[in-house]
């Protein structure tokens, strides 16, 4: 699973006006993103606090003010900006995920060191304790990326030493007492598609919901645009075929799998597709469903995609091997 770590310090409302547009977009679209995938999106049990200690919390007044020297009035609601806000920072508390409720560390050294420019010094005291944290996911097997102020290279180095950890579950015998570790950055939620996996995602799916976000983000990938609506179901069995066949767990399959899927939802490759006839001649009628049509697809000499092509998208039916030309119906 992938834990998608937020800065407090993105969170900060902006002294400055001129940044009070990127703020509320980068807000908004952190929230809607969070309800359209299925990965972790968590904060520190100290965010809320040092955005309040350090008067950072954005208030409706504040807000209006700045919302009418935009030009948004109308557009957008104070009360829209502090429900999102107040929404993440419900987010779940990485010290909840690692059963962990405090750590004491020393000699943090974090590299580039430009990531605290700007910062005041609690937040970045709350970013050295976040990091740290992000070392011990790490090691209970996470995969980790920091949503984080820009950064040249994506990317932050952090080496220090684990002095003491206060947890009912965890001791410090337990953990390494020196981290040394490179921890994926991102700043735009364009940049964290091209980061995250959907091959990984796919293959630790649980969900249909789940399955949809690794076909979106591999689609992004292949064509570096969002799918603006989706256009695809299921069929009964088609998760069935798959999982009989390998292709939720194998990471070989998973990817030409994604590939056919993606190929199928652009309407591309078309040459790899047959219409599935009711006989054997080519001459046979097209296999139909009221007014849907039956198509196979080639995911490569032994197996192949059997879909449905509906009148205003697919349903993916099931996933078969090279002499079976069956389609649930």
């Amino acid at each position: 699973m992938t834990n998608i770590i937020i800065d407090p310090y993105i969170l900060a409302y902006p002294n400055n006006d001129n940044e009070f547009e990127n703020y509320i977009d980068k807000i908004i679209e952190l929230n809607d993103f969070k309800d359209k995938t299925n990965l972790n999106f968590l904060i520190s049990s100290n965010t809320s606090n040092v955005l309040v200690v350090e008067n950072n919390f954005p208030y409706w007044d504040t807000l209006n003010e700045a919302i009418s020297k935009c030009g948004l009035t109308g557009i957008i609601q104070p009360q829209d900006i502090i429900s999102t806000l107040e929404g993440i920072l419900k987010y779940a508390y990485i010290e909840n995920v690692l059963k962990i409720d405090e750590i004491l560390y020393n000699d943090i050294l974090i590299i580039p060191d430009d990531i605290k420019d700007g910062r005041l010094e609690s937040y970045v005291e709350e970013l050295n304790r976040l990091l740290m944290y992000i070392c011990i996911a790490h090691d209970e097997g996470y995969d980790n990326l920091l949503l984080t102020t820009e950064l040249v290279d994506n990317m932050v180095s952090i080496t220090g030493e684990l002095v003491e950890v206060e947890s009912e579950k965890k001791n410090i015998g337990d953990l390494p007492k020196i981290y040394k570790k490179n921890i994926a950055t991102f700043h735009t939620l364009d940049k964290l598609y091209s980061l995250l996996d959907p091959i990984q995602i796919w293959k630790t799916a649980a969900s249909e919901f789940e399955y949809d976000n690794a076909i979106y983000i591999y689609i992004y990938q292949r064509t570096g645009k969002y799918l603006e609506e989706k256009t695809w179901i299921y069929g009964r069995k088609f998760l069935e075929s798959m999982k009989s066949k390998g292709f939720l767990h194998e990471e070989a399959k998973i990817k030409i799998l994604l590939k056919s899927l993606a190929n199928t939802i652009l309407c591309e490759n078309l040459r790899a597709t047959h219409a599935l006839r009711q006989g054997q001649g080519g001459n046979t009628s097209q296999v139909t469903r009221s007014s849907d049509k039956a198509w196979r697809r080639d995911i490569d000499y032994e197996y192949h995609l059997h879909y449905w092509e509906l009148e205003n998208g697919f349903e993916f039916a099931s996933l078969v091997v090279h002499n079976d030309m069956s389609i649930p119906v």
